[in-house]
């Protein structure tokens, strides 16, 4: 008899032991975070026990700060009923969510359910949901982006966490710990499972966010003004003032640098067909040699303005683009080059480029023309265009 309840108890001392070793417990205590990422309020908070909340200390290393009043939507698994708060997370408890959804299957019955139960019909600002389930999850983030009008990125590692990472603007999940299921559906991630590698990944999320927003208005400001320059002024005289080699020039540049913002373009479009339409004029041109010179001033002119272009988009917002400038050797290096080449092309490439040497007048007015793009970009940047 004995023997017969020891083999009984024994598979069930084997489960407790399995269920209570350190892997098991923090798979059971990890949580399904959401991040606000367009408010950058990227909250953590770990369940340790049924009734207790601590910070971990990855995020503590990670450095993030728990706040209650900041706290964002914490997603948990686990049926929560009273909380008993440390690490100076007050006011978590006051902001619990049980969801009971067994059975639900559309976003309405979730809603009707959490009226029938809480007296509301939408998801607060500030909750934490617990023993929450996929259709949680899933309505959660399509709440925030309809309502809140948030950018969402979810992290999580079941198969359950799928239709949250799918529906969510950035899916990340643990190389590690995640599922398959989880990878497929993750458009991030993160090898080695350590929460405080997010704070590296919107680091260089944003820098290239930033690369690639100037790389891109560099090419809308060079394309437009080669554009409203070169195709109206081929059509009406015949002549364009910018020619393949010149373009082509302007175009290895343009591998180097990028635009501070688009509105360069309306101020180089307007410099250049001025300086076509009254140069001659202005500058006393005659002779044979008149639209040659010419062109290579507007050409000059126009290289100039790029040249700028490059000190001006070392920064997107701030107005001191002149901070650091001589410890980027790589920058001053290439900027450097691009003048001095471009004195080679003007002054002794002239069979080739389609230019005549210019005066000293006329290479301090390129200068000076070029130059003038960089009080118009700092005003441009005053602009409060507001939050995008």
């Amino acid at each position: 008899m004995e023997e017969a309840m020891r083999r009984r108890q024994e598979p069930q001392a084997q489960v407790s032991l399995h269920c209570q070793s350190p892997q098991a417990l923090r798979i059971q205590e990890k949580l399904r975070i959401v991040l606000l990422v367009s408010r950058a309020a990227i909250q953590f908070i770990q369940l340790v026990s049924p009734r207790e909340y601590i910070v971990p200390e990855e995020v503590k290393v990670a450095g993030f700060q728990i706040c209650a009043d900041e706290l964002g939507f914490i997603v948990e698994n686990h049926h929560v009923k009273k909380l008993k708060v440390h690490g100076g997370v007050a006011g978590v408890a006051e902001k619990l969510c049980t969801s009971t959804t067994n059975g639900l299957t559309t976003y309405n019955d979730l809603l009707n359910h959490r009226q029938e139960i809480y007296g509301i019909n939408k998801f607060t600002e500030s909750q934490v949901m617990a023993q929450s389930s996929p259709l949680d999850k899933h309505s959660l983030v399509k709440q925030l982006q309809i309502s809140f009008d948030e950018v969402v990125a979810v992290t999580g590692n079941g198969t359950n966490d799928a239709p949250a990472l799918h529906e969510a603007d950035i899916g990340l999940t643990m190389g590690t710990a995640g599922t398959q299921v989880a990878k497929e559906t993750a458009d991030i991630i993160i090898l080695d499972d350590n929460f405080s590698t997010i704070v590296t990944m919107v680091k260089w999320g944003h820098s290239v966010y930033m690369n690639v927003q100037k790389y891109a208005q560099f090419q809308l400001t060079f394309n437009a003004v080669a554009l409203i320059v070169n195709f109206p002024l081929a059509c009406l005289t015949g002549n364009a003032p910018l020619t393949a080699v010149q373009l082509l020039w302007v175009n290895m540049i343009m591998d180097y640098a990028r635009s501070t913002c688009t509105g360069q373009s309306f101020y180089q479009s307007m410099v250049i067909w001025y300086l076509q339409a009254k140069g001659k004029a202005i500058f006393r041109l005659n002779g044979p040699d008149s639209d040659l010179i010419l062109n290579s001033l507007i050409f000059n002119s126009f290289v100039f303005c790029q040249v700028f272009n490059e000190i001006n988009s070392r920064e997107m917002e701030k107005i001191n683009v002149f901070k650091g400038l001589l410890k980027n050797y790589v920058f001053v290096a290439v900027l450097s080059g691009t003048v001095l080449f471009q004195v080679i092309i003007v002054e002794f490439l002239g069979t080739i480029a389609n230019t005549s040497p210019l005066t000293l007048a006329q290479w301090f007015l390129s200068i000076f023309i070029g130059f003038l793009g960089m009080p118009i970009a700092a005003g441009l940047k005053m602009i409060d265009v507001g939050a995008t």
